[in-house]
């Protein structure tokens, strides 16, 4: 079985760009340079996935001065969960922390006494790749330890800032990616479940999930490639096309150097790439309550629609509190853009997968979950009957900027189907989906 490879986190093939200039006749150096330049998108990839942190908070979950307040050493707790997205094709999962020294931690010894157990900080990152079958792994970023009394923050003008430490870690799966038959079948049409937990004290001040290009691969005779692959088998530049520029493809059983990969590539990108426009976790450093082993619960109880971040009843508004869908501009797609389209130029719709992490306190009751970035457009996620966590979901188009630089609010509201139910969510995402 037969490959072609492209490694997207090296330099890439030093092809020049001169010969992409317009209105001229298609040769040998040109068409290598376009289908080399189609290589190149995907290696600007960064997205992000989700993020938790301090985020404004007043103060830290853990204490400064009293034992009492500070966790178990070994004990986890969950500020944030991400359902099965789908990654950018030829990415991987990569985490950012930026923090604080960590603070004390405490257990209870076998007399029953409280005892401290040292100053102790460790973030972790779970992460389930899929492709039809589960690969998971598991990354650990120590925080080291405060040097203060209680192991307290840093205190005194800009002593936070000069003692922030900066930590990245690469979440790759546990396969072999060097080997192409392997990245071939790990590199698209991949998902990544991740969960994060924080473990003893660690001031996590921001922890960003994102993706960073890694590799392509794709098997000859398989085709729907979403780059050109002007690259070889084992990952290295194709360089100049040797032989006549081939109309379609470049032989029967190899569909790279031809028009036609250049416009399926195109087409895939334009349709299947897109930003997580927004994540949020119930999360609040300075209301969690360090024993608990997840996010604590924010809750709307009544059949008068609720807003999750204000706790307002009253119907959308622009200019009141909401979270930022601005990013979803950059998906805009030629169908709902072009020409003869009646939303050119005035507004901008994309599609979208809304996701709810949360329950019913109760049986009986069900909730309905609506995503609003405009009084008129809406997408609905309904939270059936049952007390157990799961996330649910469902497909809409949502109105959005025209560039990222407009600004763009989507505020989340909530109702319960009788007076008496009351709804609990832990974590919302919204991300772009070609439906």
């Amino acid at each position: 079985m037969a490959h072609r490879k492209r490694n997207l986190n090296e330099p890439q093939t030093p092809i020049p760009l001169d010969p992409l200039r317009g209105r001229q006749f298609m040769r040998k150096d040109r068409a290598s340079a376009i289908h080399a330049t189609g290589d190149r998108v995907l290696t600007h990839g960064r997205r992000i996935l989700a993020t938790v942190g301090l985020h404004g908070a007043s103060k830290w979950h853990v204490s400064d001065v009293a034992l009492g307040m500070s966790p178990d050493p070994d004990a986890a707790r969950i500020p944030l969960q991400l359902p099965a997205v789908k990654l950018t094709p030829g990415h991987f999962v990569h985490a950012t922390l930026v923090a604080n020294p960590s603070g004390m931690t405490a257990y209870t010894d076998p007399m029953g006494a409280l005892v401290a157990g040292g100053a102790k900080g460790v973030v972790q990152i779970a992460v389930i790749y899929n492709n039809g079958a589960d690969s998971g792994v598991l990354k650990q970023i120590s925080i080291q330890g405060s040097g203060l009394p209680n192991a307290a923050q840093p205190t005194g003008p800009g002593a936070a800032w000069s003692q922030l430490y900066r930590r990245r870690v690469a979440c790759l799966p546990d396969v072999d990616l060097n080997d192409p038959a392997t990245l071939a079948a790990w590199s698209d049409g991949v998902t990544a479940r991740i969960v994060v937990a924080y473990v003893g004290s660690p001031r996590a001040l921001d922890l960003v999930i994102h993706e960073e290009p890694y590799g392509l691969a794709y098997d000859l005779a398989g085709g729907d490639w979403i780059a050109p692959m002007h690259s070889t088998g084992s990952g290295g530049n194709l360089g100049q096309l040797t032989r006549s520029v081939p109309v379609t493809k470049f032989a029967a059983d190899d569909p790279g150097g031809g028009a036609e990969i250049l416009c399926d590539a195109a087409a895939r990108l334009n349709q299947e790439i897109g930003p997580v426009l927004f994540y949020a976790s119930g999360w609040s450093e300075s209301q969690q309550n360090f024993a608990s082993t997840e996010t604590d619960p924010r809750f709307v109880s009544g059949m008068t629609y609720t807003e999750l971040a204000s706790g307002l009843t009253t119907a959308f508004d622009a200019a009141t509190s909401g979270w930022s869908v601005s990013s979803g501009a950059n998906a805009r797609r030629v169908q709902e853009s072009e020409a003869t389209t009646v939303l050119r130029d005035d507004d901008n719709v994309v599609p979208v997968r809304c996701y709810v992490y949360g329950r019913m306190t109760t049986s009986g009751p069900t909730a309905t979950v609506r995503f609003e970035t405009a009084s008129y457009s809406i997408a609905q996620v309904p939270v059936p009957s049952g007390t157990a966590y799961a996330w649910r979901s469902a497909p809409g188009h949502l109105r959005c900027g025209l560039g990222a630089q407009d600004p763009t609010v989507v505020q989340v509201r909530a109702a319960t189907s009788t007076g008496g139910g009351t709804f609990q969510w832990l974590y919302l995402v919204m991300v772009y989906e070609d439906v």
